[in-house]
């Protein structure tokens, strides 16, 4: 049976040699443990959730309180990009 869930997103500094790195997981992945297993908490640029919109775009909301981040408006156009 598959479940409906939210999606988080976090916006990194940096990974593997690369900048303004958006990446998207599921809801049951918290924040912080994210953020942990990509370089730290310090490597995070903004953090929120993160829906696809009828007409397909990106939309980016709330905060990460495990990380004291906000969704911030620049993430929204990021993961734009990237879809």
């Amino acid at each position: 049976m598959n479940e409906i869930f939210k999606l988080k997103y976090l916006v990194l500094d940096r990974l593997h040699g690369c900048y303004n790195v958006p990446i998207i997981f599921p809801d049951c992945i918290e924040h912080n443990t994210m953020a942990n297993d990509l370089g730290g908490k310090d490597n995070v640029l903004g953090a929120g959730f993160f829906d696809v919109m009828d007409d397909g775009t990106a939309y980016c909301y709330g905060e990460s309180m495990s990380l004291n981040k906000t969704s911030r408006p620049e993430d929204q156009k990021l993961l734009q990009r990237f879809m």
